[in-house]
């Protein structure tokens, strides 16, 4: 018996070294032979993002962004392995496995603290990453469902402070411009609720 368990824990140890970077955290698709699961990923914008693509099925795979953008590139993910990619800001992700036809999308949404608040008061809207690499983001607001305005044109901070002078319901949405000058889609909503003071 005293032998058994040393013998699992190095087993154990030993499969936990050999895990790549980062994975286990962060957002998780997998890959099933021909298809990637779910097909679109959503999560909010973190600080320290990763991706992790595991492949459960039986051929080797890519993530790899549309348009030759930056964003996602995995390279070859071998079978029970796991490809990472990092994501610093909000937006929507195309991507595709370069060897295979298979497709996938990851929206990452901007944050809002706090999200409902009496006119008067504040929220933040976090919509990068403080590890930023050269990034920048456009960032655009609504008012009550109408015409979108845009508030940050290729900005580097990853952040705003709205302290709006009416209340209503505000939208806010954002993009991520890579090394390349290739820009995202537009990233799902983060709707603030602003009450009569």
């Amino acid at each position: 018996m005293r032998r058994i368990v040393p013998l699992v824990f190095a087993l154990a140890a030993a499969s936990v070294l050999a895990l790549p970077a980062h994975a286990g955290t962060g957002a998780h698709v997998a890959i099933d032979d021909f298809f990637f699961s779910p097909e679109v990923r959503s999560v909010l914008v973190a600080d320290d993002l990763p991706v992790n693509w595991d492949n459960g099925g039986n051929f080797g795979h890519t993530a790899t962004s549309n348009g030759g953008a930056d964003f996602i590139d995995t390279g070859t993910i071998a079978p029970g392995e796991t490809g990472i990619a990092y994501l610093y800001g909000a937006g929507t992700f195309a991507y595709h496995c370069s060897i295979h036809a298979m497709d996938g999308t990851i929206k990452v949404r901007p944050r809002a603290n706090p999200r409902a608040f009496a006119q008067g008061g504040s929220s933040t809207i976090t919509y990068g990453s403080v590890f930023t690499k050269g990034i920048q983001w456009d960032v655009q607001r609504r008012r009550n469902g109408n015409a979108w305005t845009t508030i940050r044109s290729g900005t580097l901070s990853t952040n705003l402070t709205f302290s709006p002078s009416r209340p209503g319901t505000y939208d806010f949405r954002a993009r991520t411009h890579d090394l390349s000058g290739h820009v995202s889609g537009w990233s799902p909503l983060r709707t603030v609720e602003v009450s009569a003071a």
